[in-house]
């Protein structure tokens, strides 16, 4: 039976709803510190679980919204005065061929995936400060690599760690340690869930890849065997951000997060590019579909 003193610490979480962000949720419950489980929408399920465990208190919040951000950071501070684990972890997947994104898919990513986590920090950071607490990002391992279609991804993912990596240099003085998760190959649907077609007119639209392209939700899948659990990630995630120190910022966790890591540095590119294009069966030349080895251009002379 735990009263409420037991919950003294508190943790302010993004992304709850599903997957790691609930798996991080239920553990933190289970090691007897207090959640702000935020989400911008939560399933029936999720809301029951929450509410029959009590200490969780759970509010529907855009990362997006600088006014959501603010409006979060003042409740937090009236009932707590503090945030002991700030965890960024709120983010999405857009796949596109990198000569083939779209404006919105590059401003839905990154405001997403860097530019609110960089808010939700700069808000919030005092609160952090007088907990001598800890602020956490959901990041990934693919930073380090080239992973086909998935460009926007792993360029923000980058540009978060190099963001985890002044902060923590900044707030050393504080006290406050930052990490940076780089994950590896953990059971989610966050690629799952973005299957796309080749658009029409793309450099990439002809048959011979289509074919290939329209399997490569499959092909991941099938490179990623054995991925972790949310669960086992999450308890093994808090256990190692416990154990941490001011002179550590990346934390490997994740099925292959380490391997991955030193395939990325220690392949020479070429074979680094093999790799990834070989998971992905594409790894030929595109060039023998093209009509006297030229592209259609005609459309751009029109515009003249």
């Amino acid at each position: 039976m735990t009263t409420e003193t037991d919950f003294s610490k508190v943790a302010f979480i993004t992304g709850t709803n599903s997957g790691i962000g609930r798996s991080l949720t239920l553990e933190f419950n289970r090691r007897k510190i207090k959640v702000y489980a935020s989400d911008i929408k939560f399933d029936k399920e999720t809301l029951e679980l929450y509410s029959s465990l009590g200490n969780i208190i759970i509010d529907t919040f855009d990362v997006t919204s600088l006014q959501d951000i603010i409006r979060v950071r003042n409740k937090i501070a009236l009932a707590e005065n503090k945030v002991d684990y700030l965890y960024c972890n709120a983010g999405i997947v857009q796949v596109s061929h990198a000569v083939d994104i779209t404006d919105e898919q590059l401003e839905k990513i990154y405001n997403i995936n860097l530019f609110a986590n960089i808010k939700i920090v700069r808000e919030f950071v005092r609160l952090v400060i007088n907990a001598k607490g800890t602020i956490i990002f959901s990041g990934s391992i693919t930073k380090f690599l080239p992973l086909h279609s998935n460009s926007l991804y792993v360029s923000t993912k980058a540009a978060l760690d190099q963001y985890a990596q002044v902060l923590q240099l900044e707030l050393r003085g504080y006290g406050v340690k930052v990490i940076n998760i780089l994950g590896g190959y953990i059971k989610t649907n966050i690629f799952d869930s973005n299957v796309v077609n080749v658009p029409k007119g793309s450099i990439y639209d002809f048959d011979e890849y289509k074919q290939i392209y329209s399997q490569r939700v499959e092909n991941l899948n099938q490179s990623s065997q054995n991925a972790m659990s949310c669960e086992e990630f999450a308890k093994r995630t808090l256990d190692k951000i416990e154990n941490s120190n001011l002179n550590q910022v990346n934390i490997f966790e994740g099925t292959k997060s380490r391997s991955l890591y030193y395939i990325s540095w220690l392949l020479p590119k070429w074979k680094l590019f093999d790799y990834m294009l070989n998971i992905f069966k594409l790894n030929f030349d595109y060039r023998k579909h093209l009509e006297n080895d030229q592209l259609d251009i005609s459309f751009y002379k029109s515009q003249v």
